[in-house]
């Protein structure tokens, strides 16, 4: 142990493609591996390629993982990331590669959605030299590229500064990789019915340093077809300055686009004038009678009650909600490892998106890779 994540190895194909398909929508009927390792070890458990995982890293909670090594070396540092499988490499990886993991599986949509939502997370201990790739293809269609259209490695902006993660050496961190991606999700157009899904990776042109690829999946509805950043976010009014702020991802626990709005004055003033109006006319029905008087004092006060509500109000720091898709171009702004304390801002959190690339098109290794899909 050593990290956060739990993994147990498996050779069991179906149980780890329902454990990658654990969301609604979605039903497998079948599995297999067409490439894998597996070892029985009585002494210090199998051994094996693939496995299931909990506890997964930076908020993607449970799913599937493949490996170009051991499966448990995720959370173990028994082997340091670092073992030669023997096994051959794989179309679905590209050329010139080795040590594939590669899970088929036969799923059906249900009527009810259009789309499959595929969340993911390369982790690495490779370095830049040798990257390993990744491959997700849906009905021979590969959809794991970056913003330049290309396949997604151990070398992509994603696991680059200043998107990729790199964890200190401490219990706390999530997995046993050097470097990661940030949890990558993005939407597949997929009908009502019967398909299949591959997932692959492979190591580059030797079987040296291992990758993982992590996944969870499972139905969607018009969702949005561009790779993204899932991190959540957070909207707090601040003073006359608007800013960007990402924290990113650690452990188990996501990141964080905090988005700094200035203060709209507008609405409250509104709000004050309103309150005015009501006490001018409460003001002229206590000419109308004694006992009038009185009922039209109290609803006075009331109101003046409101007035001073809404001026205290109009001086306070409030705080909204958003979900929206940050572009990569737009997060440059401004992007921080750490909220700093000098913010005075209250800000709460939901869930969302950031784009950090265009829709694109490219055939590599006779597999089409296309950029389109559903949108919301």
């Amino acid at each position: 142990m050593g990290s956060q994540i739990s993994v147990v190895t498996s050779t069991d194909a179906t149980a780890v493609a329902s454990a990658i398909f654990n969301g609604a929508g979605v039903s497998v009927t079948d599995a297999t591996f067409e490439k894998s390792y597996w070892e029985e070890n009585g002494l210090g458990g199998n051994l094996g390629s693939a496995g299931i995982f909990t506890s997964g890293p930076f908020g993607i909670g449970s799913g599937g993982i493949l490996t170009t090594g051991y499966s448990r070396d995720a959370d173990d540092s028994s082997y340091g990331q670092n073992v030669d499988t023997q096994i051959d490499g794989s179309d679905y990886c590209g050329p010139d590669t080795t040590n594939a993991a590669v899970l088929s599986v036969e799923l059906v949509v249900e009527p009810e959605y259009n789309g499959l939502s595929i969340e993911f997370i390369l982790a690495t201990e490779e370095d830049f030299v040798n990257p390993d790739p990744v491959g997700i293809y849906l009905d021979g269609v590969q959809y794991a590229v970056d913003t330049s259209g290309n396949r997604i490695t151990a070398k992509s902006e994603y696991l680059a500064s200043p998107i990729g993660i790199t964890e200190p050496s401490n219990p706390s961190r999530s997995t046993q990789y050097e470097r990661s991606s940030p949890p990558l999700i993005m939407g597949l157009p997929a009908a009502p019915g019967a398909h299949t899904m591959i997932f692959a990776i492979c190591d580059a042109n030797n079987g040296l340093f291992d990758s993982g690829l992590m996944v969870k999946a499972g139905g969607c509805v018009d969702c949005e077809a561009d790779i993204k950043i899932n991190y959540a976010t957070t909207t707090t009014t601040v003073g006359p300055t608007p800013f960007v702020r990402t924290i990113q991802a650690s452990g188990t626990v996501s990141g964080t686009v905090v988005y700094g709005v200035p203060e709209d004055a507008t609405t409250t003033t509104e709000d004050v004038a309103t309150s005015t109006e009501v006490t001018a006319t409460t003001t002229e029905a206590i000419t109308s009678s004694e006992d009038s008087s009185t009922a039209a004092t109290t609803q006075s006060t009331e109101v003046l009650s409101t007035t001073e509500l809404s001026s205290t109000t109009n001086a306070d720091t409030t705080s909204t909600h958003t979900s929206e898709s940050l572009s990569w171009s737009e997060s440059s702004t401004q992007i921080l490892a750490t909220t700093t304390s000098e913010e005075s801002a209250s800000a709460t959190g939901t869930t969302t998106t950031i784009d950090p690339s265009t829709t694109m098109m490219s055939t590599q290794g006779g597999f089409t890779t296309i950029r389109r899909g559903c949108r919301p």
